[in-house]
């Protein structure tokens, strides 16, 4: 456990660091223990984290500030082929003991964009490439021309399908060109994670 304290920002910041492989369930129980969060919200924040994780290896880093109510959780994911970084950020709310958690994943892959979407996210619906997609016209922002816009608007029970399109996972795949050939870096995100998950890992 390391602590790192700022005198002048007066903001102490704790990290905690846990790693694991095959197992029932991950160590986030361990980790979110020191969080300012409500019972409600820490077994929320535990059970997206084990559902994530599943048998996978991974480390944990958790974060919780001082002057904040918010507690933020790095995991490092090892599939079989590649790792994968994940943030998980829990806000409590106003009212009530419960929260909300948001969480980004992102990979980095060999195959081109355009095969990445057709095998891994082939259940997921494609809204357009960079500028183009309805997403950015919504939000008015700009994405590069090489960049797929997927979300999973397929899954495979239909009764799992989130009627609030913008708490739908969503996923970002940008082309690029490296002197080793071509990359695809990936980044899925998801607001608002439904307790228990139903659908971000199911791609």
């Amino acid at each position: 456990m390391f602590r790192i304290v700022n005198f002048q920002k007066l903001v102490v910041v704790v990290f905690t660091i846990f790693s694991g492989t095959v197992c029932a369930a991950s160590k986030m129980s361990e980790v979110v223990t020191n969080s300012k969060l409500s019972e409600e919200c820490k077994d929320k924040v535990i059970q997206i984290a084990d559902h994530l994780i599943g048998k996978k290896g991974y480390q944990i880093l958790g974060k919780n500030i001082s002057n904040s109510e918010a507690f933020h959780a790095f995991i490092l994911l090892s599939y079989n082929d590649q790792d994968s970084h994940i943030t998980l950020t829990a806000t409590p709310q106003k009212t009530g003991s419960s929260c909300l958690v948001n969480m980004e994943e992102s990979y980095q892959s060999n195959e081109l964009c355009l095969d990445e979407r057709q095998t891994v996210f082939k259940r997921w619906e494609y809204l357009g490439m960079g500028k183009m997609t309805s997403v950015t016209k919504y939000n008015g922002g700009k994405l590069k021309d090489r960049t797929y816009v997927v979300r999973y608007d397929k899954p495979r029970k239909k009764e799992e399908l989130i009627e609030d399109t913008n708490a739908r996972a969503m996923a970002f795949l940008t082309q690029t060109f490296t002197r080793y050939g071509p990359m695809c870096l990936v980044t899925k995100q998801q607001q608002n994670m439904p307790y228990p998950p139903k659908q971000f890992n199911s791609v």
